[in-house]
Formats: C-alpha cells, structure tokens, sequence
C-alpha cells in the first residue's frame, strides 16, 4: 500500500512539473497574452482574437504570441491542446487579458476589447523591449 501512495506521489509530481515547465518553454523567447474566459463566452475571445490578428507585424516584432485559457485547458490560437496546467498561471480568475513576460512573470492584466496598441505601448515601455528596439536600431 505504501508503494502504491509513492508512485501516485512520484507520477503527480512529475505531471505537475511537466506542465509547469511547458509555460517555461516560452522563457526568454516570447511574451505571451493569455486570453482568459471561463465563462464560455467565446465571443469576447474571438473578438480580441480578431483586433490581435490586424497588428500581425507589430506582434511579430514584440515577439508575441497568444494562448486561449477556457479554464479547464490552453491552447493555441489553431486550437490546438497545450500540456500547460491552467492553474498554474497567476491570476487564474481574471476574465481578459494576462501579459506575462519573456522573463515569465506577469506584466499586466487587460479587459477584453483592449485596443493591442495600449498593450505594446506597456511592452515597449519595458527595459528588455527597448533593449530590443536599441539593438535593432543599430543593425539597420
């Protein structure tokens, strides 16, 4: 009995980690906006989804990408399923928007319908974004 409560102990242990170092993948490669609804309205989602998908440029070069967070699984904007746990994210009740970044922590929170420029006006604000814009300034 003792051996069966360690290796449930040992496999949850290891899921866990798993799902927690599949957010770690995107660690000093991208920023991420998650888009949080756990109330099934899909509408609000598609339509920020929509006014992300006109500043395709502008996300590229923040190097931005965007999950879906229904509260019970996050994909991608394919959806296509993620091994990442939605409680591991911070602020795991927030209806909107997370900006989490390259460093993994989390920048800010936005509603719903907010215009991306406000968004990448904070990142560009950011010490590691205009590091990024200094060192692209100098390579044109």
């Amino acid at each position: 009995m003792k051996r069966n409560a360690y290796l449930f102990f040992v496999c949850f242990s290891i899921v866990a980690a798993t799902a927690a170092q599949k957010l770690q993948q995107y660690k000093w490669k991208h920023r991420i906006l998650i888009l949080t609804d756990q109330t099934g309205d899909e509408h609000a989602i598609a339509e920020q989804l929509e006014l992300f998908n006109t500043e395709e440029k502008a996300m590229q070069e923040r190097d931005l990408i965007v999950l879906i967070n229904n509260g019970s699984v996050i994909t991608n904007q394919k959806g296509e399923l993620l091994s990442i746990d939605p409680s591991q994210l911070p602020e795991k009740n927030h209806h909107g928007i997370l900006l989490i970044g390259k460093d993994g922590g989390l920048k800010a929170t936005y509603p719903f319908d907010t215009d991306p420029n406000v968004i990448f006006d904070r990142i560009d604000s950011m010490p590691m974004r205009r590091a990024e814009m200094r060192r692209s300034k100098t390579k044109n």
